[in-house]
């Protein structure tokens, strides 16, 4: 959580006594970070109370979450600030390695968006984790590497997901607790110029959420 604010540069010196004998920079109005980061919504509030007494007009408080910025309401609401997610989901931390562990290990025929069976085990763990969760949405993403041709790939990162989707719910899973998305090519986590790379950038990813109706 940040707080933001438009300062003159009058005002400019009062949190930064260094910067106050630029003369160059009077009259110009800046909008600043004024602080790193605090490690609550409370700290940031009486931050920004300060700002305040202090005549520093149009301060903002913000939060990031996923390196967005949401309002500082949204940060406050159920308290799901970013070191916080874990709590209002309620998921262990062994049943967070079972959910990363399913989605290490779902493999498909080469090509094709056919789950092998060898993936089944895994993905009715993953299955059984989410039904005890109702908390919980579960986004299933897919990604190729970047080899052959990228509207295929795309497609193809898609259908993949959208199988995994189906079979969690057909083991069960709310179908209004689950989506899938595919993106292709395009978020690589290694070089697509060697096969080590390429294997790692094929790959289902499983992401939790908390649920809203």
């Amino acid at each position: 959580i940040g707080a933001f604010a438009d300062i003159p540069h009058s005002e400019l010196g009062t949190l930064y006594p260094e910067l106050k004998d630029f003369k160059e920079f009077q009259g110009l109005t800046y909008s600043i970070l004024t602080t790193g980061e605090f490690s609550s919504y409370r700290a940031a509030k009486k931050y920004m109370q300060k700002l305040k007494k202090m005549g520093v007009e149009n301060a903002t408080v913000v939060a990031a979450r996923n390196d967005q910025l949401i309002s500082l309401e949204e940060a406050s609401a159920k308290t799901t600030g970013p070191s916080e997610d874990k709590k209002s989901i309620g998921l262990s931390e062994k049943e967070r390695e079972d959910i990363k562990n399913a989605a290490d290990h779902i493999y498909f025929a080469s090509g094709k968006s056919i789950i092998k069976q060898e993936s089944y085990k895994d993905l009715d763990v993953l299955a059984a984790i989410i039904m005890k969760h109702p908390e919980i949405k579960v986004t299933v993403e897919g990604h190729t590497d970047s080899q052959g041709n990228a509207d295929m790939n795309l497609k193809l990162s898609k259908d993949r997901a959208a199988a995994v989707k189906n079979y969690l719910i057909k083991k069960g899973v709310k179908s209004n607790h689950i989506s899938s998305e595919g993106f292709g090519s395009s978020k690589p986590v290694a070089d697509n110029s060697t096969p080590e790379g390429r294997a790692k950038n094929r790959r289902v990813v499983v992401v939790t959420s908390v649920y809203s109706e």
